[in-house]
């Protein structure tokens, strides 16, 4: 049972309270009871044939995926040297198309970085060396 100070508290806290329908739930929890308790206190009565506010559900958390190395490895290589479309490779092996822009790139990366490609110099795209592709192995690798 609520006392004559939390009575006059939880008035005032109504009053100001920007969003008075969550202040009813916020006021219940401070003051340990129930939202029905807060409103007969306020003199808010429900409306008949209103259903009573259903309990929050906690937030579902989303469960990771993880794949496989080897439809990593079967993705880049069909986008990077098969010439395939990042949507067709992502249809056909069912990997968001997000994830598989971060693997290409990833693999982008890293290939420029074997080649010894400079970013910032003239002819950023072009590689040093004179470059031959092993399909076999799914490598690129430079050659003198």
């Amino acid at each position: 049972m609520l006392n004559k100070e939390q009575i006059g508290e939880i008035r005032a806290a109504y009053r100001d309270a920007k969003n008075p329908q969550k202040q009813i739930g916020i006021l219940a929890d401070l003051y340990a009871c129930k939202e029905t308790e807060i409103r007969q206190v306020l003199g808010i009565e429900e409306a008949p044939g209103t259903p009573a506010p259903a309990a929050k559900k906690p937030a579902a958390k989303r469960a990771v995926k993880s794949y496989d190395q080897a439809v990593r490895d079967q993705l880049t290589k069909a986008v990077i040297l098969g010439g395939e479309s990042t949507a067709a490779a992502c249809e056909r092996l069912g990997v968001p198309q997000g994830t598989a822009a971060k693997w290409v790139a990833d693999a982008r990366k890293k290939q420029a970085e074997f080649l010894g490609y400079d970013p910032k110099a003239q002819n950023a795209g072009r590689p040093a060396k004179s470059v031959t592709q092993h399909r076999s192995r799914g490598l690129i690798r430079t050659t003198s």
